[in-house]
């Protein structure tokens, strides 16, 4: 048996409504412009305990694939994933955008 309503509480009339930003220049903010080259590798993201990180690697056809060290990707070995950055066995350096 229920001991209330659950019907939600009414929102409080003090709220200061000019510390709120519209959701336009949250958007405008929040968003930044880049040029990605869609012939290249793209890193979305690192995750996972240091020491045994992984990283999200978007490829050229559009596939995306989870990779550790030792990974192959594009005939190129994944010798280091850090908290922002995949090293590439050529020394070449995947950021995030």
């Amino acid at each position: 048996m229920l001991a209330r309503s659950l019907r939600p509480r009414a929102r409080p009339n003090d709220i200061d409504t000019a510390l709120v930003q519209p959701a336009t220049a949250v958007t405008r903010n929040a968003t930044v412009e880049v040029t990605l080259d869609p012939n290249a590798p793209l890193l979305l993201g690192t995750f996972g305990p240091e020491g045994a990180q992984n990283a999200l690697i978007r490829l050229p056809s559009g596939k995306v694939q989870s990779v550790t060290k030792g990974d192959r990707i594009q005939g190129q070995v994944i010798a280091a994933i850090g908290p922002d950055a995949v090293i590439l066995g050529n020394s070449r350096r995947l950021q995030m955008p």
